[in-house]
């Protein structure tokens, strides 16, 4: 059995049943040696029972020194208060927890005084009452956010986690939050008319450390953290083109995890995020960001037409949460006594990488070109298209870069893409092209595409050189499209059609296939719309696509 000696930083002792607070944020505090240790346990440390989870016991108490004249204040809440200084409560325990632990507030006349005992681990759960409902998210955000570089900070931290924590007294008050309890005291100053949060129901006399730690409350309250397990979704609108320049908007959500749900952390708003855009070798820019009601950020990103770059996005965030203790053998435990540590605070972050196609007026999806008995089909797909208004179609002999107009066809501009088609019949029988597409936009920017289709022109005996199977056309479609594809020799064949699910809703081929090229027509007249998917088995070669069916 492994034990860890723990010291957790004490912002002094009261005598009333009260919660501590441990979280795994980097302290000041040290491990003292055990001659330091100025109130030492009265009873020997025995971490051998199998109740619970695992075992803590308390070892003793180092004071960093005494009364409320030592500089650092007089810490008070509704029913007491304390001079004594900040210390450290040490613990021997079997369980895993960060080091070194925070402590705000402890009942020295609990039972962990003088006798070890098993404890059960839970992560705290969020509950629906208006108050109570943001204390844990208030928490895990003060965990997450704050680092402590110096004493006074330190200090001051635990104050703030203090204020944040609940009423443990046993009265009719008992697990309220100090913050949503009127005292009449004021902030900024005690006279001054109280309103909520009340940050000041718990407050320490030492005004920088007070006003240090309510600078933090007023931010943690209403803010949240996303969880291991979250994860953020993208979506993209756009381009939208004016004069030379595009205007891209990317929108990312955060998805709730299984641990968000486990605790009941449904709401993703108001989550801190640091984010990071560059837009292709330029240098990048970084901002900080909040979510907004339905858990998003929005950011516009804009770029020339001419020649657009990679972009890449990166949003990193802090994560921590409370989990509770609480001890499994009832004879020995407090049920007025509670405590709170943290999961190890954590950066998660998540990268994005959008192609600089996405800026521009036309984003192709796909371009092939295939060689037909007399010339070559080319055929090729966007994923979107705005302010586009036709494509031109340009040829050269492949090892040459003298490319030439063949063809000018209207643009269809559909924002959702569309999927063309052009007959290539004036060539040299026996020759291979290079094609490639550009497209002019309402304001006469053109934008060539890098991508290249090569294919040989016609061919004498009609014979077809590879398997492929051709976008389906019209697609979207409703209710026909046709599919096209080509074997180069006679060959078992099997054409069919899926839903999403991946059931099989249709088979179109099934059975022997003489070489050359086919066209198959589907009609789906019959079947809802959606995403489909058309597959083609020949031989050893296996090609799938997608159809979009729009009733």
């Amino acid at each position: 059995m492994t034990t860890y000696m723990k010291c957790v930083l004490l912002p002094g002792v009261i005598v009333i049943a009260a919660a501590m607070l441990l979280s795994g944020s980097p302290a000041w505090s040290m491990n003292p040696a055990e001659a330091d240790i100025t109130m030492p346990n009265r009873g020997p440390v025995a971490l051998d029972d199998d109740c619970g989870d695992c075992m803590i016991d308390y070892t003793g108490l180092r004071w960093s020194g005494t009364g409320g004249q030592g500089g650092r204040g007089v810490i008070y809440w509704p029913g007491g208060s304390t001079g004594n200084n900040y210390g450290q409560m040490c613990f021997a325990s079997t369980c895993e927890f960060a080091d070194p632990l925070y402590a705000w507030c402890v009942d020295l006349y609990h039972p962990v005084e003088t006798s070890n005992y098993g404890i059960d681990i839970f992560p705290a759960v969020v509950t629906d009452d208006s108050c109570r409902k943001t204390q844990l998210t208030a928490m895990a955000y003060l965990m997450a956010w704050n680092f402590p570089t110096s004493t006074f900070e330190d200090d001051a931290l635990q104050i703030a986690l203090w204020k944040l924590s609940s009423i443990r007294d046993g009265g009719d008050n008992d697990g309220l939050p100090h913050f949503c309890f009127d005292t009449g005291r004021g902030y900024p100053a005690f006279n001054d008319t109280p309103v909520y949060p009340f940050v000041n129901t718990v407050y320490g006399s030492n005004v920088p450390r007070n006003d240090w730690a309510n600078s933090r409350v007023l931010e943690a309250i209403g803010k949240n953290v996303m969880l291991p397990g979250d994860s953020l979704t993208d979506t993209c609108e756009g381009p939208f083109i004016e004069g030379d320049t595009a205007t891209v908007t990317l929108t990312f959500c955060v998805d709730r995890g299984e641990l968000a749900g486990l605790v009941n952390d449904t709401c993703s708003e108001n989550i801190k995020l640091n984010l990071l855009v560059q837009i292709g070798a330029n240098d990048p820019e970084l901002m900080t960001v909040y979510t907004d009601a339905n858990g998003c950020i929005t950011i516009d990103v804009r770029q020339p037409v001419e020649n657009p770059q990679p972009v890449y996005v990166r949003l990193c965030t802090k994560s921590s949460w409370p989990v509770g203790l609480t001890g499994c053998d009832e004879a020995t435990f407090d049920e007025n006594q509670w405590l709170v540590l943290s999961l190890d605070p954590v950066e998660i972050c998540f990268p994005f990488e959008f192609p600089g196609d996405k800026w521009l007026s036309v984003e192709l999806a796909s371009f092939d070109a295939y060689t037909t008995i007399d010339g070559v089909d080319l055929q090729w797909s966007t994923a979107s298209e705005s302010n586009a208004e036709r494509w031109e179609v340009e040829r050269c002999l492949t090892g040459s870069d003298q490319f030439e107009l063949i063809a000018q066809i209207p643009a269809q501009n559909s924002a959702t893409g569309a999927t063309y088609q052009f007959a290539d019949r004036n060539g040299v029988a026996g020759s291979t092209y290079d094609y490639r597409l550009i497209d002019i936009d309402v304001n006469g920017t053109r934008t060539v595409h890098q991508s290249i289709a090569s294919a040989r022109f016609g061919s004498v005996s009609g014979a077809v050189l590879e398997y492929s199977l051709a976008d389906a056309y019209p697609n979207p479609f409703n209710p026909t499209t046709s599919i096209s594809f080509s074997v180069p020799e006679a060959s078992l064949v099997q054409l069919r059609i899926y839903d999403l699910s991946g059931r099989e809703v249709a088979s179109l081929v099934n059975g022997m296939v003489s070489a050359g090229q086919h066209s198959i027509e589907w009609n789906a007249e019959n079947l809802p719309s959606g995403t489909y998917f058309y597959s083609l088995n020949a031989g050893n070669f296996t090609s799938t696509k997608k159809l979009m069916l729009l009733k």
